[in-house]
């Protein structure tokens, strides 16, 4: 059995795949998408911590565990369309 809770197994095996036609704009509108959900999460655990129920915390982790998967993943985005403009091509780095 594995050492690594869910949550962290989740996030030692996320992965983004990358269509190798995917232009540098459909790139960095995935990173928007990500990063605009991970915003949502964040405010609405903001709304819920805010109020006088505390959230259960196992709870809690995952969703914090979800907002650090999301940024990564629009990071990637970012980072392979960046690559992909300073190379001048479209084609996926490895």
């Amino acid at each position: 059995m594995s050492t690594h809770s869910r949550d962290q197994w989740i996030a030692l095996h996320a992965q983004y795949l990358v269509d190798p036609q995917v232009s540098r704009h459909g790139l960095l509108m995935d990173a928007q998408i990500f990063l605009d959900s991970a915003h949502g999460i964040a405010q609405t655990m903001s709304d819920v911590m805010s109020e006088d129920d505390i959230p259960n915390s196992d709870r809690l982790c995952s969703a914090l565990n979800g907002i650090a998967l999301l940024v990564e993943m629009g990071r990637r985005c970012v980072a392979q369309a960046e690559l992909r403009i300073m190379t001048g091509g479209n084609r996926i780095q490895k």
